[in-house]
């Protein structure tokens, strides 16, 4: 990696595309490719994703997907993931679900979340002991930490809320067809 010349977010996407070159050789052929690394979260600056992409799917050439480009220092990885727009958009409904609407154990999911779901859905989180201790992972991220502005939970709060705004900016929700 070279060194930074400027430190600036244009200075950081300039570098990104000098250190790591877009991998446009590989299967997933992009449409858009976002250059990521200084906006991952609390992984902005060091992080292994480099680049969001949008393009034509390596399954299908005929379907659109969406990628992740992650580089280990020395190559692309294979640990790249690949999926379907709306599966893109139904994690992060299933994120959201999971992060602030989990209530005593369990996890409603109202009719119509998910497409074609006809009928409210409950999913009930095990109470078994190795459950419990995954659930510490998930509180202990929930957290909010009142001296710490970059806090996982206030992050993902700014992104859903810069989702919602442009939903909002971009006439949503639609009328029913």
């Amino acid at each position: 990696m070279t060194a930074k010349i400027l430190d600036t977010p244009l200075a950081d996407i300039m570098q990104l595309l000098i250190d790591y070159p877009p991998p446009l050789w590989l299967a997933h052929q992009p449409v858009a490719l976002f250059p990521y690394a200084p906006f991952d979260g609390l992984y902005a600056g060091e992080t292994d994703c480099m680049y969001l992409s949008v393009g034509r799917a390596q399954y299908d050439e005929n379907d659109l997907s969406v990628k992740t480009f992650r580089h280990s220092e020395k190559r692309w990885s294979r640990q790249s993931e690949e999926l379907p727009p709306h599966r893109a958009v139904d994690l992060v409904i299933w994120l959201t679900l999971v992060l602030f609407s989990r209530s005593g154990g369990k996890i409603h999911v109202p009719k119509s979340t998910f497409w074609k779901q006809d009928h409210d859905i409950t999913i009930n989180c095990p109470p078994d002991e190795e459950f419990s201790d995954r659930l510490v992972v998930l509180d202990d991220f929930l957290k909010d930490d009142p001296e710490n502005p970059d806090s996982p939970r206030r992050i993902i709060e700014n992104r859903l809320n810069s989702l919602a705004n442009l939903l909002k900016e971009l006439g949503f929700p639609k009328p029913a067809a």
